[in-house]
């Protein structure tokens, strides 16, 4: 079984919780979803349903494009993120891909189905990662800022790697799903390469974001004629996803609201588990979610959560041992929530 974070409605089914009990006892820590909530105000005519939704997404192209300073034309609007890996790879069926990890796992799992060779290369060994080669024509995915550690890498940062990966000739995919906690800010994307960069891809997320992961769906960049060798099914989100985001793109004081959020937010939460006895280091983060190494073992830990109705996800799936997990900041009163659990599951354990 795939194993993500997010797990909130089987969480919901296993304490025998309906949906509307569950909305107001759990908490999800395990996905890192904005709890600032776009102004979405207008509500979809329900005669609309009766009918297909545009072939081309025109509307929600064009206020993307504003939103992340793009041609239209360089922006393929996709079934959520997970689909589009899984069918880039279905489509182009690399011969070898590397992944730099810690990484997402459907990257992973893609490689493992679709490309004739796979290689892994470690970001957590800071002596040789930016050195380390990669075969002629590869494809190469790297996430920023990565999870599960949050780590972020400006592209002037990654010049040198960025250099090699063009005189190898390699595709290159760029995972920005978590940048917009970031900003929006060109130089801190790779979105300013395009131009010149015909094998690059950037993955964006919509839905982390904009609070809505139960809407499906993200955006890939790439320069149009790339875009054009990679053919896309017939109406690839529903109008009630695309009206949904339309009208969260143009809440024009969202930006200002999460940033504010997340500045004061963060620190509250590093601050609350630095203290804790449970836990032994909060690492460093660029995202909005923390990496915390634990003192016991970090499957124990989210079981006894779990049983309070808290999910966090444990990190043993990243690779990374039984004694991490990442937790996603929220607000202070769940922050406050979660020492409580921490507390319960300590005198427990």
């Amino acid at each position: 079984m795939r194993e993500h974070g997010g797990q909130f409605f089987a969480l919901a089914q296993q304490l025998g919780y309906s949906n509307e009990q569950a909305l107001m006892k759990l908490i999800d820590l395990s996905a890192s979803i904005n709890p600032i909530k776009p102004l979405v105000e207008r509500r979809l005519n329900p005669d609309l349903l009766r009918h297909y939704p545009p072939l081309d997404p025109a509307d929600l192209r064009d206020a993307l494009a504003k939103k992340f300073a793009l041609r239209g034309s360089q922006i393929c609007i996709t079934n959520g993120i997970s689909s589009a890996i899984l069918n880039l790879f279905a489509h182009f069926r690399p011969a070898h891909t590397v992944l730099y990890t810690p990484i997402y796992s459907e990257y992973q799992r893609a490689a493992n189905i679709y490309s004739q060779q796979s290689s892994e290369i470690s970001r957590r060994d800071n002596s040789t990662w930016l050195h380390q080669p990669v075969p002629k024509n590869a494809w190469v995915v790297w996430v920023n800022p990565s999870t599960p550690d949050g780590h972020y890498y400006s592209p002037e940062q990654l010049a040198p790697l960025i250099a090699h990966w063009k005189e190898q000739d390699c595709w290159v995919l760029v995972d920005e799903s978590f940048l917009p906690f970031i900003g929006f800010e060109a130089t801190s994307s790779f979105r300013g390469l395009l131009k010149e960069w015909p094998r690059l891809f950037i993955l964006q997320s919509l839905t982390k974001y904009y609070a809505c992961p139960g809407v499906r769906i993200g955006a890939v960049f790439a320069q149009s004629d790339t875009l054009n060798q990679w053919p896309q099914p017939s109406w690839p989100i529903s109008t009630r996803d695309s009206d949904y985001l339309i009208q969260a793109l143009q809440d024009s004081d969202f930006d200002r609201r999460s940033q504010a959020w997340l500045s004061d937010a963060k620190v509250d939460l590093v601050n609350q588990l630095s203290s804790h006895p449970l836990i032994e280091q909060v690492c460093p983060t660029n995202a909005n979610f923390v990496l915390v190494k634990t003192r016991q073992p970090a499957r124990l830990l989210s079981l006894g959560l779990q049983q309070q109705g808290i999910l966090v996800r444990a990190c043993d799936s990243f690779g990374l041992g039984d004694c991490y997990l990442r937790i996603a900041v929220q607000t202070p009163a769940i922050h406050q929530r979660l020492i409580a659990g921490l507390n319960k599951t300590d005198v427990a354990l």
